[in-house]
This record gives structure tokens, sequence and C-alpha cells, in this order.
């Protein structure tokens, strides 16, 4: 019995001294709250975040498809229509495009906008090529309205009448028809072989065939997809006319095509109204009105 008593002596000494371990050395966890006002973002980029927006660059004043412009305007009077034309000129001489034959410039001499031969606008220094947006108006209500690229016709072209109603659109590309279909002698293109003019889906406007050397070959005008007016033929590099043929002045007509005149290498006429000129005769000239007065004589 005695030795029972000390087993049960011993096992509450060992109960006590487990409770005051626990109570004495046993460490309670801490806890860490995180105190803020607002949720953290685990999405923020620091690298981007105060890094200051871009400024887009400011538009180049009065530059247009990459050239300095300046501004210019014409005020005139017809009648009692006050006309006013609002344009661009370029602000350094450039050459047009070798295989346009008229270009639009500023008359500052006489205060006109026109369109003339290339050949006679160089060598006059009061003439400016147009370059850029264009607008006219009458009676201070649009008229028309475009832009021109180094002298020609460039973009959409608008026309309205006095009630502000859209009469006609053209679309351009740096002096050609938008439609025309241009065909080049290289891949680069940049010499012109032909321009075909279409106009809603028919041949329309001024035809052009050139020769590797930008000299033109032929030369005339469709009509609703016919050929109208005078054809003319050159001789290869030269500016020398070789034929000019007759078609009819409008479309609708049936007669048949003539050669008005037919001129040899030497300039010398072959062919006179579709007949067949004498090589004998002493004076073989381009105008036969001056060859009947001569022979009358």
């Amino acid at each position: 019995m005695f030795r029972w008593l000390n087993i049960l002596f011993i096992l509450c000494l060992g109960i006590g001294s487990g409770f005051a371990q626990t109570d004495s050395t046993v460490k309670k966890p801490k806890f860490y709250i995180l105190e803020t006002d607002t949720i953290p973002n685990l999405l923020l980029k620091p690298d981007t975040s105060n890094k200051k927006k871009s400024k887009p660059p400011k538009k180049k004043k009065n530059v247009f498809y990459g050239y300095k412009c300046k501004k210019a305007f014409i005020k005139t009077l017809n009648g009692q229509n006050t006309i006013l034309e609002i344009f661009y000129v370029l602000k350094e001489w450039k050459d047009p495009s070798p295989y346009l034959q008229n270009v639009y410039v500023w008359d500052m001499m006489n205060g006109v906008v026109k369109k003339m031969d290339k050949k006679d606008v160089a060598n006059q220094p009061q003439y400016r090529i147009l370059h850029g947006p264009y607008r006219k108006e009458v009676n201070g209500v649009l008229a028309e309205l475009g832009a021109f690229y180094i002298g020609g016709k460039h973009a959409r072209w608008e026309k309205y009448d006095k009630n502000f109603t859209l009469t006609d659109k053209t679309k351009y590309y740096k002096g050609w028809p938008k439609e025309a279909k241009i065909s080049y002698y290289d891949s680069d293109q940049l010499k012109i072989k032909e321009v075909m003019p279409y106009e809603y889906g028919l041949l329309q406007g001024d035809y052009y065939l050139f020769t590797p050397e930008g000299n033109i070959l032929t030369k005339g005008q469709y009509e609703n997809g016919v050929k109208v007016g005078v054809w003319i033929d050159y001789f290869p590099n030269s500016s020398k006319r070789q034929r000019e043929t007759k078609y009819p002045d409008s479309p609708y007509e049936s007669t048949p095509p003539v050669i008005q005149k037919e001129w040899d290498e030497k300039g010398k006429i072959i062919i006179l109204n579709g007949q067949k000129v004498d090589p004998n005769t002493k004076d073989n000239s381009s105008d036969p009105i001056k060859n009947r007065l001569k022979k009358k004589r």
C-alpha cells in the first residue's frame, strides 16, 4: 500500500509542475494588425506611375504634304457677286511633275488663279505654284473646295450652287483623276507610260501616252468612253507633231475619224484633210490657206 501512495504522490507532483510550466514558460503568439485607411494596390507599376504623359507634337503651320507654303487670297467683284479665293502657294520653287502638261498658278501681277502650260510658268517670276488647300466662296457661300499638289489638283474636289447644294465631286491624285489607270515603264512607278482617264467606270477626260524619256507620243480626249475632238501623235523623242486625227465632237456622232494633217520627219505635210499631198509641191507648208493665196497670185 505504501508503494501505491508513492506512485500517487509522484503523479500529483508531475501534474502540478506541468500547469506551472504552462503558465510561466509558454508564450502566447503575437498577432499583427495592418491599420490603414486604403486598400493597397498590388497591381501598381512603379515604373509607370510617376511617368508624365508626353504631349503630341505640334502640327507645323502652313506645311502641306511635306512642303512649306504661304497663305494668300484674292477678292474680286463680278457684277453683283463678290468672289473670294483662299489658297496656298509653295514657299520655295519646286518643279511640277514632268508628265503634267498644265499646272495651276497664282498670277500675282494680274491677281488671278489660272491653269497654264507648264512651259510658260518657269520663265515668269510673277507666277507661284499652288500647293495645299483651296477654297472659293461666292457672296460668302462655299462654291468650290479642294487641294493642290505642286500645281496639280489633288484629293477630293467639290462644287456647290448658291443654295450650298453639292453639284459635283471628283477625286484626283497629284494632277491625275483618282480613278485613272496609270501604267509605268519601271517597277518604282516613276516613269509613266500611259494614263487612261476613268470616271465612274467610263473613259472620261485627257488621255496620254509617253515615251520612256517622258515625251508625249499621243494625247487626246475621251467622253463617255469614246474618242472625241482632235487626237495628236508626236514623233518619238521630239516635240514635233506627226499626225492630227479628227474625231467627232460628240460621243453620240457616228462620223468616222479623219486624218486632218500628217507630216514627215522633215516637217512637210504628206496628208491634208484625209488626202495625200503631192511631195513635189514647192511650198508644202502646214497652212493650206497661205498655199491657196500663193497659188492665186
